[in-house]
């Protein structure tokens, strides 16, 4: 089964998840280097989106070759290398679903997912097909970004505002964990339990730490009331509803600086894996 299709969401998916100013090259680097590859490497990117990890691959001069079930979000990445002399890249596109990939066994050296495997309900499948289309010894990297100080530590007031925001709609009856449908990165156990099953050894790792900017909590709000994150798609108009108005009285009432903007620390974190020879 494909995970979800960001079609919608690819007009404002930067504004949401974009990466502070160098943060993606930075990213690029810790990569190659953990993984001791090279311009002569292939990579896949399982799930590219709009290019926000591959980007710097791509301009790099990298053998970078995306997928990804979302045509529009793919069409964006194009857009950012329009009017560019392309004739040194060394990249290609193309529309799969990551549970099947279209591509023959032992190909690529490197294969990444980044931010993903939390919207595909058969995760495992896109874990294989991984495994299958890698050369021998060749690593699979499954990345996210996350707050690089304990939740209880992070002071931004953006966090709390989101914090907020579930707690409301754990008090609407709604559990988000539940509505899940992949990989859960606050507990990364069940990926590296499955990796060791089928013979990968693999390990987590903080591969950078940066600042990110938050937002404001007046932001956040909005961000959510104008569903722009995946997670609010499926509310229902009900619920959606009272959570923006319980949390919007918060905001009113509660949050102590709701357009405070606060710098926080973060961690491109990373399950890495290969499978010996």
């Amino acid at each position: 089964m494909p995970g979800v299709n960001f079609d919608r969401a690819a007009e404002y998916y930067d504004e949401t998840r974009g990466l502070p100013e160098g943060v993606a090259e930075r990213i690029r680097d810790a990569i190659i280097a953990f993984t001791k590859t090279d311009k002569a490497s292939k990579f896949l990117e399982m799930g590219i989106g709009t290019g926000r990890i591959a980007l710097p691959f791509i301009r790099g001069g990298y053998d970078y070759t995306g997928v990804d079930i979302s045509l529009e979000m793919m069409a964006k990445l194009e857009q950012k290398l329009a009017g560019e002399d392309t004739s040194a890249y060394n990249f290609r596109l193309q529309t799969a679903d990551i549970t099947h990939l279209p591509f023959a066994d032992n190909i690529y050296d490197v294969a990444l997912m980044v931010h993903v495997l939390h919207l595909v309900p058969n995760w495992q499948a896109a874990v294989e097909e991984a495994r299958r289309v890698l050369q021998p010894g060749g690593w699979l990297v499954v990345g996210n970004e996350l707050a690089a100080k304990p939740k209880s530590e992070v002071t931004s007031y953006s966090r709390s505002a989101n914090d907020q925001w579930y707690t409301v709609l754990r008090e609407l009856g709604v559990n988000m964990e539940k509505q899940q449908v992949g990989v859960n990165w606050r507990d990364p156990q069940p990926l590296l339990d499955y990796l060791a099953e089928i013979g990968a050894n693999a390990q987590l790792v903080d591969l950078l730490t940066y600042e990110f900017a938050g937002i404001t909590p007046r932001a956040m709000l909005a961000r959510h009331r104008d569903r722009l994150y995946s997670s609010d798609w499926t509310l229902p108009e009900d619920i959606h509803a009272e959570a923006v108005r319980r949390v919007q009285n918060w905001l009113d009432h509660e949050c102590p600086s709701p357009d405070q903007l606060e710098a926080n620390p973060a961690s491109f974190r990373a399950i890495v894996a290969t499978w010996p020879d």
